[in-house]
């Protein structure tokens, strides 16, 4: 038996539970932050490594294995703290590691829902779904990612509630109406 919402999510109008990206997402940007430590990672194995020394293999090996270690507890971190929730009137995305941000973007401004597929989420089975408002020709509002099923989800839920309409209950991804 599931309580009803709360006299809180009743007053906002936050009727859904906030929830998480898809787990993968961690393994996904884990990969995009090592593809963007490669250059600094070259950079000071070049620097280490140019005189041939055997004291910089036991340098560079501990420092480099350090930072794939942070690359991944960050992502995990990144992951961990993002969440997402839709109301009646409108979807909400908190994220932030050091610092918490707060974004809510009303249905009836939101434009467009779109999903992207890059490579390595392609690979994953994930989209990126991007909520467009027309501000100044940019996303104002992205989840990076989700099963395509929840993006599906997601999109058909924005339009039925900016149409007005109540969407049809379909199970997300998890199972959860």
């Amino acid at each position: 038996m599931t309580a009803g919402p709360t006299p809180a999510e009743e007053e906002s109008g936050r009727l859904d539970e906030p929830r998480r990206t898809d787990p993968r997402t961690f393994a996904v940007t884990a990969i995009d932050y090592l593809v963007r430590l490669a250059i600094p990672i070259g950079i000071a194995s070049f620097a280490i490594f140019r005189d041939g020394e055997a004291l910089g293999v036991l340098l560079f090996l501990p420092i480099a294995m350090l930072f794939i270690g942070m690359n991944f507890l960050f992502a995990w971190l990144a992951w961990r703290r993002l969440t997402y929730s839709t109301g009646e009137t409108d979807i909400r995305v908190e994220s932030g590691v050091v610092s918490r941000a707060a974004r809510s973007v009303p249905y009836d401004r939101i434009q467009d829902v779109s999903l992207e597929q890059a490579l390595v989420p392609r690979l994953f089975g994930l989209v990126k779904v991007a909520f467009e408002t027309g501000a100044g020709g940019k996303d104002d509002l992205k989840l990076a990612y989700l099963t395509e099923a929840e993006g599906e989800r997601l999109r058909e839920l924005v339009r039925a509630r900016k149409d007005g309409g109540a969407p049809q209950e379909a199970p997300s991804a998890d199972g959860v109406p």
